[in-house]
């Protein structure tokens, strides 16, 4: 049989049951033997997207994931391709913005090319979200850019301005996942902008920035007036200060569990069932890496309602 032919055969067989993960298999693989790339890297890339969408999905109880309730699994935000690759090694669900997605359906080519039989991939475990992108933290920022989230409002919102659109009143940040609803809306109650997203970056590289730009621990020393001879010099910044963010971790319910789960809603993007399998899963953290301020109004809000609280103090790492 020809090769036309091989190729036809296939594809008929794949046409006539597309949900046969072996006729699709066996087809990518003849396709790219034939020289017919695109359309093997189309079919391949249809193997492993998900079609959902990230916004609609269910917050998850950690940060930067969502809960898919037809896979019963998590998926995990990834922003960049180390991140991706060793999550999906993992057999994990993620997302990813759509350059990383195009990035690694062209390696997954690759791959198939080089070893065929290579077919333990897991399929639909990709979800693009195709309005996002992967920003680089600039080396400057203005400060009147800054200066429109105020540090620990920026710390608890994890997200960075980076440009301010004054007509619009509008502040662009980069953030270590996609804008929800409820992260827009905070910055503009609390800063009184609209915000747009600038692009992702991964966790690490947030918090250096947001360390660098907001809380240096070796500053340069303002300018000011010469110390003259016999005046007391000024103390030498603290080497052993590290920044920190605060875990509002929830340790027993109590007897008021619908008081607490309304709370847990209102602290958190989580819907009803959310808040539920969260509470009920106790003891376990409500929020993570929030300022100081923030977790304790948190905490006294669910002490409030009865429940037993802790806030555990972490240093933001690089």
């Amino acid at each position: 049989m020809s090769l036309d032919a091989d190729l036809l055969a296939l594809r008929r067989r794949f046409e006539t049951d597309p949900s046969d993960a072996e006729a699709r298999w066996s087809y990518i693989v003849a396709l790219l033997r034939a020289g017919r790339r695109e359309v093997a890297r189309a079919l391949l890339k249809g193997r492993f997207l998900c079609p959902l969408e990230w916004e609609e999905l269910p917050v998850g109880e950690v940060d930067r994931t969502r809960w898919c309730e037809k896979c019963e699994n998590t998926i995990q935000w990834c922003s960049n391709a180390d991140e991706l690759r060793a999550a999906v090694g993992w057999r994990m669900c993620v997302a990813a913005p759509t350059e990383l997605v195009e990035a690694y359906a062209d390696e997954q080519v690759g791959e198939v090319a080089a070893d065929p039989e290579a077919s333990g991939r897991p399929e639909r475990c990709v979800l693009e979200v195709s309005d996002v992108g992967v920003a680089t933290v600039p080396d400057e920022l203005d400060p009147s850019v800054l200066a429109r989230i105020p540090g620990e409002q920026a710390r608890d919102l994890r997200a960075l301005p980076v440009a301010f659109d004054v007509e619009r009143r509008r502040v662009a940040v980069i953030t270590d996942a996609p804008l929800t609803v409820r992260r827009a809306e905070d910055v503009r109650l609390a800063t009184g902008h609209e915000v747009t997203l600038a692009g992702v970056v991964d966790p690490i590289t947030l918090d250096e920035a947001l360390t660098r730009f907001y809380f240096p621990t070796h500053a340069p020393p303002a300018p000011g007036p010469l110390v003259t001879m016999g005046a007391p010099l000024p103390p030498p910044p603290d080497p052993s200060w590290k920044p920190t963010a605060f875990d509002v971790v929830l340790r027993e319910v109590g007897r008021r569990r619908i008081e607490v789960m309304r709370e847990v809603r209102a602290a958190t993007e989580l819907d009803l069932a959310g808040a539920k399998a969260l509470v009920g899963a106790a003891p376990t953290a409500v929020l993570r890496r929030v300022g100081k301020e923030r977790a304790e109004a948190i905490a006294g809000r669910l002490r409030a309602a009865g429940a037993t609280v802790e806030i555990e103090e972490r240093e933001i790492t690089s």
